[in-house]
Parts: C-alpha cells; sequence; structure tokens
C-alpha cells in the first residue's frame, strides 16, 4: 500500500481545466475538511446504502477503482471483503486520510494522486470501477462529464460495471419551483453561464459555495447511451438515504439515483 507519486504530475492547475469548478478546488485544497471527513459523516446511511448496492454488482475478490476515493471508506470496506483495491483523488489530504485509514485496517490499497479524467493507471483494468457520493457531479460541463465516461471504459474489464451517484435535480421541487429553476437554468445557460443543472451548495462544510451537478433520471440514461454504455440498473433513493424509493414519479421524489451500467461490448477497446 501507497501513494503512486508517478501522479503528481498529473494534478491539475485549475486555471487550465475547465472540468474544474474553483470552488471544487477550494475543497481540495482545505486540509481540514479531510482531516474531519469521516467525524462528520460518520453513520452515514447513505455510505451504508453504497456499499450494500455495489456488493450486489461485484465479482468476489475481483479489481475495484474508485475515483475520488476521498478517504478511503469504499476501499477499506471492500479491501477487507477480499477485493483489490485501487483509489485516486486530486486532494493530497484525503489521501492521507485514506492511507492512514488502509493502514489501520490492513488493507492493502494503491493510492493515486490524479485527475479521474485521466488518472495514471498504467493500463490497468478493473472489474468495478466507482464514483460514489456525487463524485461524478463535480465535473463541470456535459462534455467533461463525457470525456469522463468515455475514458473509463479504458479502465473496465469486459465485463466490469460502472457505478456511480448523482443527486436528482428535481428533489424536492414543487411544480412551481420546477418552473422557475428550468425559466432560471435556460437563461443562465444562453448567457453561458452554466448548465441546466449545476447548482452551487451554500456554505457547505466550511466552504463558502460548492459546485456540484444534479441529474434527471432522463439525463443519466442519455449521457450513458451517448458515451456507449447499457444501463444495467437506476436505483432511484429514498428521502433518508436508507434504500430504494417507493412510490410513483422517482424522477421528481427519489433523493438521487445510484446506477449501474456495462460497456457495449462492440466498443470496448482490445485487451492490453
Amino acid at each position: 500500500m501507497g501513494l503512486d507519486q508517478s501522479g503528481l504530475a498529473s494534478v491539475p492547475n485549475p486555471a487550465d481545466n475547465a472540468h474544474i469548478h474553483p470552488t471544487v478546488m477550494n475543497y481540495v485544497n482545505n486540509r481540514e475538511i479531510a482531516y474531519g471527513y469521516d467525524t462528520t459523516f460518520a453513520g452515514h446511511p447513505l455510505f451504508e446504502l453504497d456499499c450494500r448496492y455495489i456488493e450486489r454488482h461485484l465479482k468476489t475478490g475481483g479489481t475495484i477503482l474508485d475515483l475520488g476515493c476521498g478517504t478511503g471508506r469504499h476501499l477499506v470496506y471492500f479491501g477487507k471483503l477480499g477485493h483489490k483495491v485501487c483509489g485516486v483523488d486530486l486532494s493530497p489530504h484525503m489521501l492521507d486520510e485514506a492511507s492512514a485509514n488502509c493502514l489501520a485496517n490492513n488493507v492493502d490499497a494503491s493510492l493515486v494522486l490524479g485527475d479521474m479524467i485521466s488518472p495514471p493507471l498504467n493500463g490497468e483494468r478493473f472489474d468495478a470501477v466507482l464514483m460514489m457520493f456525487s463524485t461524478f457531479g463535480l465535473i463541470r460541463g456535459v462534455e467533461n462529464r463525457q470525456k469522463l465516461l468515455e475514458n473509463t471504459k479504458k479502465l473496465l474489464k469486459k465485463d466490469g460495471r460502472l457505478i456511480f451517484h448523482v443527486h436528482n435535480r428535481n428533489f424536492g421541487a414543487s411544480a412551481v419551483m420546477e418552473k422557475y429553476r428550468q425559466l432560471r437554468d435556460g437563461i443562465k445557460s444562453y448567457l453561458g453561464e452554466c448548465e441546466p443543472g449545476d447548482m452551487i451548495m451554500k456554505n457547505y462544510r466550511n466552504i463558502q459555495d460548492l459546485y456540484c451537478h444534479f441529474f434527471t433520471m432522463d439525463e443519466v440514461r442519455e449521457i450513458l447511451h451517448n458515451c456507449g454504455y447499457n444501463l444495467v440498473e437506476l436505483y432511484p433513493v429514498n428521502h433518508d438515504r436508507t434504500g430504494p424509493y417507493i412510490g410513483k414519479k422517482p424522477g421528481e421524489r427519489a433523493s438521487g439515483f445510484l446506477v449501474t451500467a456495462s460497456v457495449k461490448t462492440y466498443l470496448l477497446p482490445p485487451e492490453a
């Protein structure tokens, strides 16, 4: 286990990378957020739900890549179950915590400092690639999110699974509020200020603002299709983040979605 120093050169300069919002870089560079992360989210029900959901789509003893691994909670959980685990994160502070957590739990994990759109992984392929806790939504711009999904195909084995979580853009919105959002987003999109679904979360853990893209169900389906994936499961999450949303109109009432996809076989690059 250890930090792959080869990844250091891949840490992007935010001025040269439009896919990284300045508020996300503030989050990445905040040491206190990383060191207090596990305490803040201890017992969070979505993490437990994530693990149960992911397990249903994994091979026994398979290889897992966690993009945006943070403090390594999924690395520890699945490493202890016998999976070979690798984590990539843009924050050296998060990777410090991940290294300590893996060491404390006797989990042998590869940790790479780098950008998840093009992680320096030397051609290795995995049975599963994860992007949990709305990590996918931290990528700004639909073209950049598509680039991430395109590049991720090269990281998956032939029968591998891409598994991720996103927030629901329509969660908690009344009909009037939704019409207001659509009008606001349409104007901002026309002016080139943002895309529909782009949100700024106010005062997120002492960061004044934090960018995150929120998705609709149709948007998830569309981006996967456009990038050459088959949708395996789209799981609406309930309000408490403890299980599936059961009821009418999940596209409006689920808090978010857990998503599993596979690569369309005719689009897979040759095995190395």
